[in-house]
This record gives structure tokens, sequence and C-alpha cells, in this order.
């Protein structure tokens, strides 16, 4: 444990004061509110000097009010810490008593509010919920939760921890625990997980869920499952609609015409039998318009056949025979 990234747990349980003053120093605003907050637990006023030197130093929000409220906590009357204490003593009872309510709403509430206090008597009695495999989900899972900023978490509970790390691979490496553990309580989070911008860590959440293999498990993953895959829209078996195909050749002259008020609609699909209607009808056409063609072809042939007889009589006519050369 180094000075820069002290573990605060540890210096408030071994009570050490100096170490938690020198905690006030870091450069991690997270420690500096930490330590202040030990100290003020502690209860001890001779830490209330390197309290207010902190405070005139301190640019951090969330630092300042930490700092403050050990100062305010601090700079009291025995008479008024031993009130102080023992209503915080009290109200930790309570909370701790909470723990064991049948109704789970209740029993979020004191887990939420004994993480908030971060008193480290709470750190037993919370794991023992934790361990409980009668205890609902979400009611270990916020246990979990309530470990983590108490840092006092164990081995299973560190496993949440890293499904957020900014390195994949700690991402990767626990939720596969989690899985092989079959970690229920962890079935949220690594639903989480699934959507994983790393496909390595959303592959292994698949395969960490479908070990656990719970209902709530398999429910996960059919969600997930769904928001991946969007199944087309089955045809209506009933219906027997064919889709017109793109506007062109025989189809094209079976649509409507360009220029027409159904141009630019979109196309319908059409029937089997009124699609079999629409081409046999242009199909007929097609054969009319070719018998006429072929008639006006025969009609153009004739005439030119007239025209090639009627030209080589008149050159037969203009042509000068041997008998009048000869005279």
């Amino acid at each position: 444990m180094s000075d820069h990234n002290p573990e605060i747990w540890q210096l408030q349980a071994s009570f050490d004061i100096q170490g938690l003053v020198r905690a006030l120093k870091s450069d991690n605003a997270g420690i500096r509110k930490r330590a202040a907050a030990a100290l003020r637990a502690l209860g001890d006023p001779s830490a209330l000097p390197a309290l207010r030197q902190a405070l005139r130093v301190e640019n951090d929000t969330e630092a300042r009010h930490a700092l403050l409220a050990a100062i305010e906590a601090l700079d009291k009357t025995p008479e008024e810490l031993e009130a102080e204490f023992s209503s915080q003593a009290k109200q930790l009872d309570r909370l701790m008593a909470q723990l064991h309510s049948v109704n789970v709403k209740e029993v979020l509430a004191a887990v939420e509010k004994l993480a908030e206090i971060g008193d480290k008597l709470a750190v037993e009695p919370l794991i023992l919920l934790f361990n409980d495999p009668k205890a609902p989900i979400q009611v270990r899972l916020a246990v979990a939760e309530a470990l983590l900023k108490l840092e006092s978490a164990p081995i299973e509970v560190a496993l949440l921890a890293n499904l957020r790390h900014p390195d994949w691979h700690i991402r990767r490496n626990g939720a596969a625990i989690l899985g092989q553990l079959r970690a229920e309580w962890a079935i949220e989070p690594l639903g989480k997980a699934l959507h994983d911008p790393n496909p390595t860590v959303s592959k292994t959440a698949i395969a960490a869920l479908k070990y656990i293999g719970t209902p709530e498990a398999r429910k996960v993953l059919a969600q997930f499952v769904a928001s991946q895959h969007t199944p087309p829209t089955p045809a209506d078996s009933s219906d027997r609609t064919i889709a017109v195909a793109p506007r062109d050749g025989l189809l094209q002259r079976m649509g409507p015409q360009e220029g027409s008020d159904e141009g630019d609609k979109p196309q319908e699909s059409l029937s089997a039998a009124d699609l079999l209607r629409k081409v046999k009808r242009v199909s007929d056409q097609t054969q009319s318009r070719l018998l006429r063609r072929e008639q006006a072809t025969k009609k153009t042939a004739a005439l030119d056949d007239t025209v090639v007889d009627q030209h080589e009589q008149a050159r037969s006519q203009d042509t000068p025979t041997d008998d009048s050369t000869g005279g």
C-alpha cells in the first residue's frame, strides 16, 4: 500500500489517524473524500487541524462536503459527540435489523442506507446476507454494490467491479468466472455485458448466462437475441399474394403508365388470379400488335414487288435493240 493510493478501509479499521491524515493530501479527490469520512467516523479531534488545512486547498465539491462534515462532527463537545454517536449507533442497529425483513423493499432501502453511511460495522451482516442463497437476486445484487462502496467486497463480489473495468480482458475474465460460479445474483450485470463493445466480452457473457441456466438467465438471453435479430413479418398463407417485380419488360406494361395518377403510388401486391389475368391480357394485346405488324409488312412487300416490276419494264423500253443499231 502506497501513500498515493491508500486503502482507506484498512486505515480506518486499524485506527491509523496519521495514515488517514496523509491520505487527505492524495492527488485523488475520491481518496481525499473517503479519508475525511473515515476520520469523521473515528471521531478523533486530533485530526481537526489537518482537516481544516485540507479544506483551505480543496477544490473538489464532494471532497469539500466530506471535509466540512468531518470538521463539524469533530468540533463538538464530548457531550454532543456522545449523543451523536449514540444516535448513529441506534440508526445502525435499526438498519442492520431491517436486513432481516420479509419486505424486499425495506431490505433494499436498508442496504442502500448502510452503504451511504459507510460504517464498517455493516460489512459483516451484509456479507452474511449476500451469501444467503434464499435471498432474492435483486437483494444480493444490491448488497454486492454496497460492499463495493464500503471497500469490503469478498472475491465473488469483486468480480462485479471487473465487469466495469476499462480493460476488456478483465471484463471477459469477470464474466467467465461469474458464469462458472453460477452467480445468479449477477444475471442483470451479465445482461448488460451482452452489449459490451468488445465482441469477446459479449460472447463470454452469453456463455456465462447459458451456464447459469436459470429461467431469469434464459429470459435475459432471449431478450438480447430478439433485440439483435428482428424476424421478417411472415406472409399470410391464405392471401397467397405475389409481389410485383421491378417494372421492366412485360410487367412494366402491366403497371400504371408514366404520367398517370397511379405512377407516383407504390405498387401493391397482386393476387395470383389477378396477376394471371393481367399477363393473359397483355399477352393477347402483344399478339394482336404482332399480327397487325406482320400484315403491314406483307402489304409493304407486295407494294415493293410492284414497283420493281414497273421499273424493269421502263428500262426495257428505253434500252436500244441490236436491229436498230445495225440499220
